[in-house]
């Protein structure tokens, strides 16, 4: 489920939204042995030590509102996001990869999906490994998605 977006919290409901529909429909991997308090689906780059899997979402470069017409009161704007899946390893990361391109692809249209929440147009852009060297190094794949958002008044 995804909460409607507002004109006034347009950016952060949106990471938001997709945030909470992935933990919720995304399986972590290591549940069972993941220690208290720390999580498997966040907002932020973690900034202390955490047990890989993971995915962060972001906002990136949200483009400035465009009027959608002469004297309308309604501004387009395109938002996109990063979700970036962190893995122990290759399939770790191609399957939770696709995981969260299927969740986002089957939400689109869903009751209390994104259509619903007023974000639009859903797409993936681009989807990048950036892996560290070595067999033991950190596996990554930034997944490149972009909605349109059409502001209120």
């Amino acid at each position: 489920m995804v909460n409607a977006i507002t004109t006034t919290n347009f950016i952060s409901e949106t990471v938001l939204g997709i945030r909470d529909n992935l933990i919720g429909s995304i399986t972590d991997p290591i549940s069972g042995t993941r220690p208290s308090g720390e999580k498997f689906i966040m907002t932020s780059y973690p900034k202390r030590a955490v047990h890989y899997p993971l995915i962060t979402i972001q906002n990136t470069n949200v483009s400035f509102p465009q009027r959608m017409g002469f004297q309308s009161t309604l501004h387009y704007t395109k938002l996109p996001i990063e979700v970036r899946v962190w893995a122990r390893n290759e399939k770790e990361k191609d399957v939770l990869s696709q995981n969260v391109i299927n969740q986002l692809r089957q939400i689109e249209y869903a009751t209390s999906g994104t259509v619903q929440a007023n974000l639009l147009s859903f797409k993936v852009n681009s989807a990048i490994n950036v892996d560290e060297d070595g067999e033991e190094g950190i596996k990554s794949k930034i997944i490149a998605v972009e909605y349109e958002y059409i502001l209120g008044t």
